[in-house]
C-alpha cells in the first residue's frame, strides 16, 4: 500500500459532486454525504492497516471518539489530518517529512499545511478573478469563514474543501502534500499531465515554504522584520536590474 493511498482515494471520491444526478441535494445534505463517504474510506484503510481507533488517536494525539466521529461521518477531518492518517497507516507514525529527512512535529505540520492550503485557495480565487463574497456564494459558505480558511486560521473540513475546490474549478488533488518520491511516482503515469505538472511544482513550492518557516521559527519578531526588509530590498534591486537590462 503506497503512502498516499488514503489521501488519493479521499480526494478522488470528493472530486465527484454529490449534487450531480437526479434529485439535487440541499447544501447541508451534500456536506453530510461527503463526510460519510470520507468516513467509510478512513475506516476501510484503518482496518486494512490492522489499527484500532485508539491507535489512530494516539498517533494523531486526539481522543478515540474523534476518530470514531470521522468514520461515522459525524465530523470531517482536514486534509492535513488525512495526510497524517496516511503516514500512520503506512507505518510512518504521526510525523510527516519534507523529503530531506527532517521530521516535523505534529502541531507544526498541521499549522504549516493549513496555511499552505489556504494560500493555494486564495491564489486560485484570485486567478479566477473572484472576490471573497463571490466565492462564498458559489460554495454556499460564510465569507468571513472562507477568509479565515485562506489565512490558515481555521482548519478546513475535507467536505468543505472539496466544495471550495469545485467552486474554483480546482482539482483537489493539487492540494495534497507529496514527497519527492511520490511526485516521481506520479510522473511515471496514472495521472493526467496537467495534474502531474501542477502537483510536482506545488510540492516543491510547499517544501521550500515549510523549510523556510521551520528555519525562522526561533527568530524574534524584530529580527524577522529586519530580515523581511533586507529580502524586500534584494528583490527590488533585482527587479530594477532586470528592468534596466530589458530597456537597454
Amino acid at each position: 500500500m503506497s503512502r498516499a493511498d488514503l489521501t488519493r482515494a479521499a480526494l478522488e471520491a470528493l472530486r465527484c459532486p454529490p449534487e450531480a444526478g437526479p434529485g439535487s441535494l440541499r447544501h447541508g445534505e451534500a456536506l453530510q454525504l461527503r463526510d460519510r463517504v470520507l468516513g467509510a474510506l478512513i475506516r476501510k484503510f484503518r482496518q486494512d492497516a490492522a489499527l484500532s481507533p485508539a491507535d489512530c488517536a494516539e498517533g494523531l494525539q486526539l481522543a478515540p471518539q474523534d476518530i470514531e466521529a470521522w468514520e461515522l461521518g459525524e465530523a470531517s477531518p482536514g486534509l492535513p489530518q488525512v495526510e497524517l492518517l496516511d503516514a500512520l497507516f503506512s507505518g510512518r507514525g504521526g510525523d510527516r517529512w519534507n523529503g530531506d529527512g527532517e521530521a516535523f512535529a505534529r502541531d507544526e505540520f498541521l499549522l504549516l499545511r493549513q496555511r499552505v492550503i489556504g494560500l493555494r485557495l486564495r491564489r486560485a480565487r484570485q486567478e479566477n478573478d473572484l472576490d471573497l463574497r463571490a466565492l462564498s456564494e458559489r460554495a454556499g459558505l460564510d465569507p468571513a469563514t472562507v477568509e479565515r480558511y485562506e489565512l490558515g486560521e481555521l482548519r478546513i473540513p475535507m467536505s468543505k474543501l472539496a466544495i471550495l475546490a469545485g467552486a474554483l474549478d480546482l482539482d483537489p488533488r493539487l492540494l495534497a502534500e507529496q514527497s519527492p518520491a511520490q511526485a516521481r511516482e506520479d510522473e511515471s503515469g496514472g495521472e493526467d499531465d496537467g495534474a502531474r505538472v501542477g502537483v510536482a511544482a506545488d510540492a516543491d513550492e510547499d517544501r521550500a515554504f515549510i523549510r523556510l518557516a521551520m528555519a525562522f521559527r526561533g527568530i524574534e519578531r524584530d529580527d524577522l522584520h529586519r530580515i523581511a526588509e533586507a529580502l524586500f530590498g534584494i528583490i527590488q534591486a533585482r527587479e530594477s536590474a532586470h528592468d534596466a537590462g530589458a530597456d537597454s
